[in-house]
């Protein structure tokens, strides 16, 4: 390990210390970004759009329920080598998209999927970009099925680094400015997983587990050996199951007590480190630059931000805010999809759903919706990539 790796690595230690000290560290209130919006703040920007009266979301009611559309754009970890082989043979024009972002990435992005191995693409530096293409991709498969398909687009949501997907699939970035966000970011969280070594992984809670006493026992495990405390909730799921992002200090205490704490271990992702999570702080320093001057249009529909868990407020400055912010902060996917649930009818006892569509590689986030309503679920559909 060369001197400015260690260097580095104290550093980020010792901000991280510093965090715990102040208090139980999954419960610190953030107010970073409250800085981050400061610094994007475009003063041109703000006196016109202070001007102006912002629909925080947009109504649409003069479409009839059931032909309305829904879509959700994967993150990480649903990605896989080969993936591409049904667009291959059924829309292979889709596959431009490639040719384009391979010119920006410096690399040839589809030969990466089409021939891995599983250990590269699952690399962030390939993963999130491979996600973003192929997410947009499988919108393209999507148009061929439904072409009037953003006639009827209301609602889009995009878990972790899909959330970048539904921004172009919305209108609210461009492609190329989209694939240039998603190398910078994949780089910047990548160099912030070298310094510090961590996971992701899933815990089930029920009524009676103590997850919070788990995760502060853990932080002071971590404290006690000199280690990193790093355990923070990272991604909120569904109902009784989150993802919790840990320095692998934290870990060895998880593993070994959770089942004290009535907690339950699941899989861990295959993901570089602990996005999500206050390790990525350096990332976000970084990237400030980048997002202050990234171009971004209004939505022609309604998207969700996985900061807030809410519908992105529909102000160019709050969009790069939130955008911006998602990298060190949870994913507040229940939230979000328990708001798109309520996107539904009843009448005469029957529920009249719109049609949800997962768009790209896996189908991870319709396991979820299914936790999430089974009557809602039957409206589903998987578009491959």
């Amino acid at each position: 390990m060369n001197f400015q790796l260690v260097l580095r690595r104290n550093i980020q230690l010792i901000n991280i210390n510093k965090r715990f000290i102040r208090g139980r560290i999954n419960n610190i209130k953030d107010n970073s970004h409250n800085d981050i919006k400061d610094f994007l703040n475009n003063n041109n920007e703000v006196k016109m759009e202070n001007k102006k009266q912002y629909l925080k979301e947009i109504n649409f009611s003069h479409i009839p329920i059931e032909k309305q559309a829904i879509i959700f754009c994967p993150g990480q970890g649903a990605q896989t080598v080969g993936m591409l082989e049904k667009t291959k043979k059924e829309n292979p024009k889709a596959l431009k998209l490639f040719d384009e972002a391979s010119e920006i990435l410096g690399y040839d992005l589809q030969k990466v999927i089409d021939n891995g191995p599983d250990t590269k693409l699952n690399q962030t530096i390939y993963t999130q970009p491979a996600i973003l293409v192929s997410t947009i991709v499988g919108y393209e498969n999507l148009k061929l099925i439904r072409p009037d398909i953003n006639d009827y687009l209301t609602h889009i949501a995009g878990f972790s680094v899909g959330e970048y997907s539904a921004a172009v699939i919305s209108g609210m970035l461009t492609f190329p400015n989209a694939v240039k966000i998603v190398k910078a970011r994949a780089e910047a969280m990548h160099k912030c997983c070298q310094y510090t070594s961590s996971k992701m992984i899933v815990v089930s809670t029920k009524a009676s587990s103590r997850l919070g006493d788990l995760m502060d026992d853990a932080l002071k495990f971590a404290t006690e050996i000199n280690g990193v405390p790093l355990c923070e909730i990272a991604n909120i799921l569904y109902t009784g199951h989150k993802v919790v992002g840990m320095s692998d200090d934290c870990y060895e205490y998880i593993k070994k007590y959770s089942e004290d704490y009535d907690v339950k271990l699941g899989k861990i992702l295959s993901v570089g480190g602990a996005f999500h999570t206050r390790l990525m702080s350096d990332a976000v320093n970084e990237l400030k630059p980048l997002f202050k001057n990234l171009d971004v249009e209004v939505p022609f529909c309604n998207i969700y931000s996985n900061f807030t868990g809410k519908i992105m407020e529909r102000k160019k400055r709050q969009i790069r805010v939130n955008l911006l912010n998602q990298i060190c902060n949870p994913v507040k996917w229940e939230q979000i999809q328990q708001l798109i649930y309520r996107q539904h009818e009843k009448e005469n006892e029957r529920y009249i759903f719109p049609t949800y569509y997962e768009v790209g590689p896996g189908k991870t986030l319709g396991a979820m919706w299914y936790k999430i309503s089974k009557k809602a679920f039957k409206n589903y559909f998987h578009i491959s990539c």
